[in-house]
């Protein structure tokens, strides 16, 4: 996510890049940690008098962080505008909300949130069904294809039961498209002995954990770049 003035939260560590003003081994934030950010990274982009990490050794102001950036030849990835691609307009059955946005599970394979969303190729849309353990934060299962269909969704519900083997009574939740509402993917989760739970109509905040996850996995990997087939 952004922070002030549209630049991420998340620092990029500066150890292995020179010459820079940042010791060897630490990142530009003084964190000491070449592979994590700064405990507060937010703290980084605010122009007020706060404007310095907690970490205690290396002040990081706005113009450094600027400078350093220009140097290295680094640029902010903006987060594009969320797309609404469920089709709830259908006559088939619809779970109730049994999750109700209670996104603290216990232990793994008690909760899992899935959905769908699509990756533009010069050959067209391709679409990824991921299933997300709420406990462990696990993509456990995934598949993808030309078409957005029941069997898409199925295949990537299959993927993760045969990888994770939940027990009876694991909460699946996902929204009100018609390829969870289908009569097929419902008596999948019956045999699996799971609990269907569906988002409200429109409101996407029901399935915040898998919604968040595509928006991180599209800015990281997926905007700023073309893909020229499916493959």
């Amino acid at each position: 996510m952004p922070g002030a003035g549209g630049v991420p939260k998340r620092v990029l560590c500066l150890a292995n890049a020179t010459p820079l003003d940042a010791r060897p081994g630490e990142c530009a934030t003084g964190s000491g940690d070449p592979g994590g950010p700064c405990a507060h990274p937010s703290d980084l982009w605010s122009r007020t008098a706060a404007n310095r990490t907690a970490c205690g050794r290396v002040p990081c102001w706005v113009g450094r962080i600027n400078r350093l950036r220009k140097k290295l030849g680094l640029r902010c990835q903006q987060v594009r505008r969320f797309t609404i691609t469920t089709d709830s307009t259908h006559a088939l059955p619809v779970a109730e909300n049994v999750l109700a946005q209670t996104f603290v599970a216990t232990r793994p394979n008690e909760t899992w949130v899935t959905d769908l969303t699509y990756v533009p190729t010069t050959e067209g849309w391709l679409y990824l069904a991921g299933i997300k353990d709420l406990f462990t934060c696990e993509v456990v299962g995934h598949a993808m294809g030309a078409r957005m269909t029941t069997a898409l969704v199925s295949q990537a519900l299959g993927a993760a039961v045969r990888a994770k083997h939940p027990r009876p009574g694991l909460i699946h939740h996902a929204d009100r498209g018609s390829q969870y509402c289908a009569q097929a993917y419902q008596d999948q989760l019956r045999q699996c002995g799971m609990t269907a739970s569906m988002s409200r109509r429109g409101n996407c905040y029901d399935n915040a954990p898998m919604e968040s996850f595509w928006g991180t996995l599209k800015n990281e990997l997926v905007h700023h770049r073309r893909f020229e087939t499916r493959e």
